[in-house]
């Protein structure tokens, strides 16, 4: 049976512990238990239960007391108290201090299991509001896969990493889309209902990033005058992405190392290790083989991360894919602004393939909300790129210029020789259809007959 949770029950009566124990694993959930408060905190810091059922009334603390310990040491803690004693008071108290839930005994199993899988989904939803602000993802829900035998080979490993939690290490230059393919391993395995959080490890000092991974206990540094929950422990039972990993600290490195072999690690401030289950997918733009002989990233972790390597290949290498990308995301710009769906002239597919693209993915789609936003009819035409600009003044000094015509049809040419005179796998290259290559060989009287 899937695991569906972790339920931590606190509660000093060894009957209610036992009966919810088999109740809770017999539909699938893992159950944990403590038998008093000191236990049942320490149990909450190292299992990183997904829910918590507390009694009121609890031999060594007050049930409310530690209720509102348990949300100051994590805000996305699910907690339904539970109590023999149970008054309007109380309930309007546990309620203001963040319970999900009030229950009193005695208790039908079947209402308390309807009451469990309501508290999850609440805080599945409101979990995800927050990493929605924490993920910066540079792609819509879409994605593009491509049509060349790159990226179809990408595609087909893709799929094959998805279906298991092993170890992702993703490379590629700038602007490739490592984020995107990130997004899709994680929305396509067995953790797509669980959250994913990305953290760009080049943009943030070695102590930020700490604090961001690994969260802090209240007095751990200056300005730290709370509890503070990661990202590691929002990302519990999901993935977390670490993109530009290469440029993480080596004193990073060593946590980060421990977390992927003992799935454990330590606040900022604490000496209290805590358990937390996450699939990591790691991103880099850099050779980290490079980086381990230079002796700035570990060789352990380098191996840990190096499980399933993913090469992204830059889009000057798949030119037959800039045409089609160039149309996907004017469907996704015109599909988010509800607007006109301008479409790209012959000429202008032309110029996007000849260029070469340092920025990969991320200039193109950049380029096409420019080019969209700049057209005053529906065509996007070559005018409305600043590429060209850049084509006129790369292009090399001489004086032995050929007609536009004849540049067009050597290039056809060479296209139809790779080809082999496939004149359907040439259009794609091309970026245009079969009739209006044929129409451009026929102008010069080029087409076999």
């Amino acid at each position: 049976m899937k695991e569906k949770g972790r339920i931590l029950i606190i509660d000093d009566e060894d009957s209610i512990r036992f009966g919810f124990g088999g109740l809770l694993e017999s539909k699938g959930y893992v159950f944990l238990e403590a038998a008093n408060g000191a236990k049942g905190l320490s149990q909450a810091r190292t299992q990183s239960p997904d829910l918590i059922l507390l009694d009121m009334k609890l031999p060594d603390v007050d049930g409310l007391d530690l209720l509102r310990e348990l949300k100051t040491e994590n805000e996305f803690m699910v907690v339904i108290m539970i109590t023999a004693y149970g008054t309007i008071e109380k309930a309007v108290r546990a309620l203001k201090l963040g319970a999900e839930n009030f229950l009193t005994k005695p208790f039908d199993p079947e209402s308390l299991l309807i009451v469990i899988e309501h508290a999850m989904k609440i805080h599945s939803l409101r979990k995800q509001e927050v990493l929605t602000e924490l993920s910066k993802r540079g792609f819509d829900d879409d994605h593009f896969i491509g049509q060349s035998p790159k990226m179809l080979k990408l595609y087909e490993l893709a799929q094959i990493i998805s279906r298991d939690l092993v170890t992702v290490l993703i490379q590629g230059e700038t602007g490739t889309g490592k984020g995107m393919w990130a997004q899709w391993i994680h929305r396509h395995g067995d953790r797509s209902n669980k959250p994913i959080v990305e953290v760009n490890c080049a943009g943030l000092s070695r102590e930020l990033l700490e604090s961001e991974l690994f969260g802090y206990e209240k007095g751990a540094f200056t300005g730290a005058v709370g509890n503070k929950a990661g990202l590691l422990e929002i990302a519990h039972s999901g993935t977390v992405f670490l993109d530009e990993i290469g440029e993480m600290e080596l004193a990073v490195q060593s946590k980060v190392l421990k977390v992927l072999e003992e799935k454990k690690f330590r606040r900022l401030g604490s000496v209290q290790e805590r358990h937390v289950d996450v699939r990591l997918i790691a991103a880099t733009n850099r050779s980290l083989e490079k980086l381990v002989k230079d002796g700035t990233f570990r060789e352990d972790l380098f191996y840990r991360l190096n499980v399933m390597p993913m090469e992204i290949p830059p889009l000057r290498e798949r030119r037959q894919e800039i045409a089609p990308l160039a149309d996907f995301f004017l469907n996704q710009i015109a599909r988010q602004r509800i607007s006109r769906r301008p479409v790209l002239t012959d000429e202008t597919k032309a110029l996007l393939l000849g260029y070469d693209w340092p920025g990969n993915l991320r200039e193109l789609k950049n380029l096409m909300e420019r080019a969209y936003l700049l057209c005053q009819k529906d065509l996007i035409t070559p005018d409305l790129f600043p590429i060209q600009k850049r084509l006129v003044l790369e292009a090399p000094e001489t004086t032995n210029f050929l007609p536009l015509r004849e540049v067009e049809l050597n290039h056809i040419r060479r296209v139809l020789a790779s080809t082999k005179n496939n004149y359907r796998k040439a259009a794609q290259i091309l970026g245009v259809n079969r009739n209006t290559l044929y129409n451009r060989l026929r102008e010069n009287q080029t087409v076999d007959e």
